[in-house]
């Protein structure tokens, strides 16, 4: 089964290279083959399931089968169709899907040449957008459930949900490639666009890490002048943080300067001034501050953390599906 799998990675990879003229290819160009893991194992209707349970169902799938995802790797690949598939099984339209594809940098020594982004686009009323993004590779060979599994189950559930709810912006899903090797992934997305459309980019919203401990944080900023600061858009999610906080009993905290702290997807959209909110479950730290637990490392697997944190994964998807999907639809 894995030789089929590389064999036909190999072939897609030549593909690829025939399309040098073309930096955007349309998914049905791409349709992954048949032995592609799917996620139709899951029987019960998204409709029946509370905020997080599908985006655990998605977690757990690719924790399970499809482990190591390194940058520039056919296990990359294998899960991007993954990805691909499982937006084509919730119902979107073939048009509305897009990878996007890019080089390794020159002399790097890498099992592909290129990597790629996943992309889907939900049209709303206003043309003005909002980018909702997650990366969906892993560091080394370890199975990345927390970094940054939790965040592409954030955003497969988001995209299901969205379909039927009223949002008034145009969503763009963006499943990153490359983002532990410098945030390729994020960086290309982004210069691809003209500076009219990077102008048409309401803010931008990077899922990672959210199960590396109990701390529900958001990290929120505009870039100007050298510096952090706040805007209308960023103090409104302070306003629905305790609004949640209040209904739910729950503790988003908010954490600007971790917008400096921590390097991930959001920060190519940063330093170009776009509004950014990066959503993490953090642990405490003897100092008393937030950091990393099983953070690029082996335990960083799903079956050790709801070994060692009973509930917590379940509490975090939960939260995070619940402020997620009131971020985007609000309107700004």
């Amino acid at each position: 089964m894995q030789s089929k799998k590389k064999l036909f990675a190999l072939c897609f990879t030549l593909f690829l290279l025939s399309l040098a003229a073309c930096r955007h290819v349309p998914y049905e160009m791409i349709t992954p083959p048949d032995n592609t893991p799917s996620i139709t194992q899951v029987e019960t209707a998204w409709e029946d399931l509370s905020h997080g349970e599908l985006a655990i169902q998605h977690i757990v799938f690719m924790n399970d089968e499809l482990g190591r995802r390194t940058s520039f790797t056919y296990g990359e690949l294998e899960a991007a169709y993954w990805i691909m598939e499982t937006l084509l099984e919730m119902g979107h339209l073939e048009a509305d899907i897009e990878v996007q594809y890019f080089d390794a940098p020159m002399g790097w020594q890498v099992e592909r040449a290129y990597s790629q982004n996943v992309i889907l686009t939900l049209a709303g009323q206003s043309e003005e957008v909002i980018v909702i993004g997650a990366h969906y590779d892993t560091f080394r060979s370890y199975v990345g459930a927390s970094d940054n599994a939790s965040g592409v189950g954030l955003l497969l559930e988001s995209t299901q949900r969205m379909r039927y709810l009223h949002h008034y912006y145009t969503l763009i899903y963006v499943f990153f490639g490359a983002e532990e090797v410098g945030l390729l992934g994020a960086t290309y997305f982004l210069e691809s666009l003209t500076p009219e459309e990077q102008e048409n980019i309401l803010f931008m919203l990077n899922a990672d890490v959210l199960l590396e401990g109990p701390y529900l944080l958001y990290i929120t900023g505009v870039y100007e002048h050298g510096g952090r600061r706040d805007n209308d858009i960023t103090r409104s999610w302070d306003v629905l943080a305790e609004e949640l906080n209040t209904l739910h009993d729950l503790a988003f905290t908010s954490y600007p300067i971790g917008i400096y702290r921590w390097m991930s997807d959001h920060i190519p959209f940063f330093q170009e001034g776009i509004p950014v909110i990066f959503l993490a479950g953090f642990d405490s730290t003897p100092e008393g501050s937030f950091g990393l637990r099983v953070f690029h490392s082996d335990r960083d697997c799903l079956h050790y953390i709801n070994e060692n944190w009973p509930g917590k994964v379940e509490q975090n998807m939960w939260a995070f599906s619940l402020f997620l999907e009131e971020i985007l639809l609000r309107r700004y």
